[in-house]
């Protein structure tokens, strides 16, 4: 075949590498000729043309002799054409999503039974879980390889034939490799050994290809590391980049989960770089990343770069996904973006052209690209091109359903157009297909970052309810997520327009805590004539961002409060949803001052915004957070469309801060920020941290151990222990065998899920030490690290150790030296089917007998309350309580599933301090309170027990803690809603608190491992108006029993629903019609060991609870409950030596418990990416 000069030049070696042509170096060193030479750079006509002869039709390989083949001795006429046109994960690809999405494009049809054709194997044994082959009904040479569940982490898969297996001219024998690629650690977790980065990206070479990939001077440089990096501690003196001219400085610095993202603002030189990290950099497990450098050599761009646009046309985009043509990768939609999580369902979101929908910026059907010049020394069979940072496109916006559309719960959310920004510069690789002998369509790879948010095109004069419904979309939904990886191929078409079709995985967080997995789909267009790319929608906008939502928010203090019942009834939605300034200035608290009043002080605040900010801009500054009158030091990040303002420390309690922004702030199109959004936060906000009253201290106790339950176990006397490999686990120590007595059998807990744990108080975090060995009896290696107070351990049949599980401690706010919650984080999913027991030493070494073990204890050295059940410390009498029983809690691991594990917390608190009281200088926070009723009966029947601080005479008691949950999937078996009723006692019968039994609700497990804190009743009775005894219940802690015989799922675990409904009115006259509505119907027990002249015998009771479930501006999740029925508890005082009976009485309504989920950015939170 003969070539043009200009072509000999341009045309790549697009063939596979290991039949690499001898003369391929030669060609791409020669000089170009003077066609080059003669155009302006960029906008080169014929450099695109050259492009497409590099790209176009066949490709062919050079040969041996001249011209046509592979390099075989056959010329390129008498070569068969054979080989795989495309897969995902690509061959040899490394961090490939445990969710990803599978494919084989065969070059032909793939006939006969394919089902079981394929298997994933590793290390040369059949994978489990399995996979399903399913071959498209429409394009027959496509298999889909559907998982029967997430992959395991860390581990090398092949992809092999289990039969003959044929498509086209490609045949693939029985127990051939078609290709291999490796999974990523799982989300959130520690690695083995040492902090370390795995690798450098441009140069990197993949191990089975060996092809390394092309460094040219507009590329961004990706660190992958082995666990999750904090990001506070990564800045241009941790991490730094020198090259021919000396350190490059002026650069986007991003640090994100597994990954450090470094964009130099202008092109690079070529020459040779040294990319260096020290050990400053810290994970969020604490270790010191090791040291270390990799050296890099960047290419030019050839003297020829062409700038050009990619297009989604018009037939391509659609605002409904059953209107796309397929894909021709995988069969499925083109342009289509499917997110699918469990807890939000599968959900398509088509990409959008600018006749699909009316935004404000408009709607972008093109990115400009520029690609380096064909044939440039160095690059070999390879083009490569990038994709500038700060352009973007849209998806259709999501409507929420809780559970999926099918059978969940809808919710209010309905954003506007799902924003998909291009944070960094991409990197993009037009390239010969490995895959293939001869003739190829052309492989593409890209690397890339993302800004992800949705817009808010409703406008606030007109529209004012739809503008703050996408203002809280955005909130909800908008984040970032690095180094992803898509690959696709490259078809030119008739008319010489090349069609480059790509396709990839990758996760997205959903509420701080949960994962759903993003298949993308993304076709683009890249004209052969560049006029075709222009005009269009564009690919810049001159809209400034604005601020929508901020962390913390007063909304969240609204519950509870005067003004919440009529601010519902006239907005129509809960007061947590609303814009902030309507929390802050609409009345609805009585003291608007303070409207955040209770700002955990070892969170970090955050700020939303309408559009994703240019790192650059985000600095100390443009944002200063000042309090009792200095500065705080702190670092900044920019997390899709937040920026988190994390203070180097813990913030001072009891004081008022000050975030202040001002208009220097740009996003990535260079807009600067606008102070003019009257539905959003001012530029300066203010808050004020929580008190930590140093008074009548009392020693921590666990408040949340999950899997399990938080405190000692009593196994005397229990039949089938699991002390010797039985399966009852018992009870609390300090339980009444009396009343409400049970045994929990041994927990179960997935083998995806970690283990968590939230404290009643600050402890010193040096105090929380991991066991790297056996700290309970048995054949395992023995713990060697000193002071180790906590361990996971693997257990035989026997109830003996023979193992600490490889993992490692993170703290909910790394780098301080206290804390109120850690987690243990397996480094890799344990093992189904086998015992576990998680160990908190104690004090009393009955269990932890190995090595030499510690305690966790408080600043001031209190050790922690292991059986406070016996006591905590909450009241003058009730002293000695801290240490106790080692805590030894055994679960056995199931099977991964999907369901979403979180934990909510009762925010806001009054009692921050932990002791169990309200103390002076706390603030009582209305949002989590009991008002009790109380009457004395017997000889004190005639006297009076009213507080005298309260016009109605009721005691307020505030709840604390945390609640570990779970929500299942979505169900139509809603009928035990039915038993959340009004009404008297534990057997309210007065009507359904909910409404109409639901068609579908969404379980959700109140699972046993929580106990919730109720500050203790200190009342005075009197007679004739002279005091007659003094009493104080002390600290009273709710727990729920095991209640297997009445939960229908067969377990110890209380169920509430999700549903989509509630409407009533309580008794009292209050109206409320709640959508979405949290349900449930609880059995509590309560316990006061710590009373002062009256006793509160342990009791059961039923909570009927319902309210709102609801999502703040700012995305976080939060339940907001009320009781339905009248509970009654039970006491007796003494007086004389005379025993009084008395009742504490919660009126319907009177009861209000709010639990909160983590910050979607900032706050505080364990490692979830």
């Amino acid at each position: 075949m003969m070539r043009s000069q200009l072509g000999r030049q341009a045309v790549l070696s697009m063939h596979s590498l290991r039949m690499r042509c001898a003369d391929s170096a030669q060609d791409s060193d020669t000089t170009p000729t003077g066609a080059y030479n003669t155009r302006p750079p960029r906008r080169s006509r014929l450099a695109v043309a050259a492009l497409f002869i590099a790209a176009a039709a066949v490709l062919p390989a050079c040969s041996s002799g001249g011209g046509g083949d592979n390099g075989e001795s056959n010329p390129r006429s008498e070569v068969t054409a054979g080989g795989l046109n495309f897969t995902y994960p690509f061959n040899g690809q490394q961090d490939v999503l445990l969710d990803t999405l599978m494919v084989v494009n065969f070059d032909g049809s793939v006939s006969g039974d394919v089902s079981d054709a394929l298997e994933l194997q590793v290390d040369g044994s059949t994978a489990q879980p399995g996979i399903t082959v399913e071959r498209d009904a429409d394009r027959p040479n496509i298999l889909r390889l559907v998982p029967n569940g997430p992959l395991l982490p860390n581990r090398d898969y092949s992809v092999v034939a289990t039969q003959a297996l044929s498509g086209g001219n490609t045949r693939f024998d029985a127990g051939a490799t078609l290709f291999t690629f490796r999974s990523r650690p799982a989300e959130g977790r520690p690695a083995d050994g040492a902090f370390q980065v795995t690798t450098v990206t441009p140069g990197e070479t993949n191990p089975e290809t060996n092809r390394q990939s092309v460094f040219t001077q507009f590329n961004a440089i990706r660190v992958i590391l082995n666990e999750p990096v904090d990001p506070a501690t990564v800045n241009n003196q941790t991490f730094t980049v020198e090259g021919p001219d000396g350190a490059v400085t002026d650069a986007r610095l991003t640090a994100l989960g597994r990954y450090i993202v470094f964009d130099p603002n202008e092109d690079l030189a070529p020459g040779n770089y040294t990319v260096s990290w020290t050990d400053g950099i810290t994970s969020v497990f604490g270790k010191s990343l090791t040291a270390g450098s990799q050296q890099r050599t960047v290419l030019t761009l050839g003297d020829q770069p062409t700038d050009q646009m990619l297009v989604i046309e018009d037939d391509s985009s659609a605002d409904d996904v059953a209107d796309l043509p397929d894909n021709l990768l995988t069969g499925l939609p083109i342009n289509n973006i499917d997110i699918d999580s469990q807890l939000i369902g599968s959900n398509d979101q088509p990409v959008l052209g600018s006749g699909d929908a009316n935004a404000n910026p408009p709607i972008r059907n093109r990115v400009a690209t520029t690609l380096a010049t064909p044939g440039t020394a160095g690059y070999d069979d390879v083009i490569p091109a990038v994709i500038r940072a700060g352009q973007k496109f849209q998806l259709k916006g999501l409507k929420l359903f809780l559970g999926g559309e099918e059978l969940g719960v809808e919710t209010p959310i309905d954003s506007g157009p799902i924003d998909v920004n291009f944070i960094n510069d991409v990197s993009v690789y037009l390239m010969s297909n490995d895959y293939r002998n001869v003739e190829t369509p052309t492989a593409v790879q890209l690397r890339f970052d993302l800004g992800i948010g949705t817009l808010v095109t409703a406008a606030l004069a007109s529209d004012s309810r739809n503008f703050v419904i996408q203002q809280l979309a955005n909130g909800v939904f908008n984040q970032s997520v690095l180094n992803i990886q898509a690959a696709g191929l490259a078809i030119p078409r008739d008319n010489g327009d090349l069609e480059i079709s790509t396709l990839g995985t990758f996760p997205i967080n959903v509420n701080r805590t949960d994962n759903a997995t993003v298949n993308f789909q993304l076709t683009l267009v890249l004209p052969a004539n560049p006029t075709d790319g222009q005009g269009g929608s564009g690919t810049e906008d001159s809209v400034g961002p604005v601020i929508t939502a901020r962390s913390p928010s007063a909304c969240l203090y609204a519950f509870g409060s005067a003004g919440y019942n009529a601010i519902y009834a006239s907005q129509g939605v809960a007061p947590t949803v609303l814009p902030e300034p309507l929390c802050i200035d609409g009345n609805i608290q009585t003291d608007n001052s303070a409207a955040i009043n209770s700002f955990p002080i070892e969170s970090s605040p955050a700020i939303v915004f309408s559009s994703p900010i240019d790192p650059n801009t985000v600095n100390a500054q443009n944002i200063q957070l000042t309090g009792g009158g200095t500065t705080v030091e702190a670092t900044y990040r920019v997390e899709g469309f937040s920026v988190v303002v994390d203070p180097v420390g813990l913030l001072t309690p009891d004081t008022d801060y000050t975030l202040t922004l001002n208009t220097a702030i740009e996003d990535l199109d260079g807009n600067p920020l606008s102070g003019s959004n009257a539905a959003g936060p001012r530029l300066t906000m203010n808050f004020r941290t929580e008190p930590q009253v140093t008074t009548d201290s009392a020693p921590p106790l666990l408040g949340t151990l999950s899997p399990g339950v938080p405190c000692a176990l009593e196994t005397d006397n229990v039949n089938d222990s699991f002390l010797t490999g039985g399966d009852t686990a018992g009870n609390c120590v300090g339980s009444s065998a009396s009343n409400a007595a049970f045994n929990y059998p041994v927990f179960e807990s997935p083998v995806n899920v970690p283990v968590d744990a939230v404290l009643s108080k600050f402890v010193d975090a040096s105090t929380i030490v991991l066991a790297d060995g056996c700290l309970t009896a048995g054949s395992g290696e023995p713990n060697a690290v000193e002071g180790a107070s906590v361990a996971l351990q693997q257990m035989d049949a026997n109830g003996q150790c023979v193992g600490a599980v490889d993992a490692a401690i993170a703290l909910a706010n790394p780098g301080d030296d206290r804390t109120r919650s850690f987690t243990i984080r397996p480094t890799d999913y344990l093992e189904a089917g086998t015992r576990y027991w998680i160990v908190v030493c104690g004090t009393e070494g009955d269990r932890c007998t190995q090595g030499v073990p510690g305690v966790i204890a408080d600043i001031d050295g209190a050790q922690l309350n292991t059986d406070p059940l016996n006591g905590t410390g909450s009241t003058d009498s009730s002293t000695g309580t801290a240490g106790g029983p080692d805590i030894v809690m055994p679960f056995d691991a199931i099977a991964a599933n999907n369901d979403y594990y979180t934990t909510q917390f009762t925010l806001p608190e009054t009692d921050t301090n932990g002791n169990g009281r309200v103390d002076a200088g706390e603030r009582p926070q209305p949002g989590n309170r009991a008002l009790l009723t109380l009457e004395a009966g017997g000889i004190g029947a005639l006297a009076s027990i009213e507080n005298p601080n309260r016009p109605d005479g009721k005691y307020a008691n505030y709840l604390s803690l945390a609640r570990p949950i779970a929500i299942r999937e979505a169900t139509t078996e809603c009928a035990r809603v039915d038993a959340v009723q009004f009404g008297e006692g534990n057997t309210p019968n007065a009507g359904s608190a909910v409404g109409e039994t639901p068609g579908t609700c969404v379980p959700v497990s109140l699972l046993p491992g929580g106990i919730t804190s109720l500050t203790g009743v200190e009342a005075t009775a009197t007679l004739a108006g002279a005091d007659l005894l003094t009493i104080n219940t002390g600290r009273i802690l709710l727990r729920f029993p095991n209640d297997q015989d009445a939960n229908p799922t067969g377990t110890p675990n209380q169920t509430g629903y999700i549903v989509e409904r509630c409407t009533g009115q309580f008794p009292g006259g209050v109206e409320y019609d709640f959508e979405p509505c949290f349900a449930a119907s609880l059995n509590l027990v309560a316990n006061a060991p710590d009373g002062d002249n009256v006793s509160l015998d342990q009791q059961q009771f039923v909570a009927n609870l319902v309210g709102p479930v609801t999502f703040e501006q700012n995305g976080r999740l939060v339940i907001s409950l009320r009781n339905a029925n009248e509970i009654e508890l039970e006491a007796e005082a003494s007086l004389a030596g005379l025993p009084i009976p008395a009742t504490a009485t919660i009126e319907p309504a009177e009861l209000t418990f709010q639990l909160v989920g983590n910050a979607v950015h900032g706050g505080r939170a364990f490692p979830n990416r």
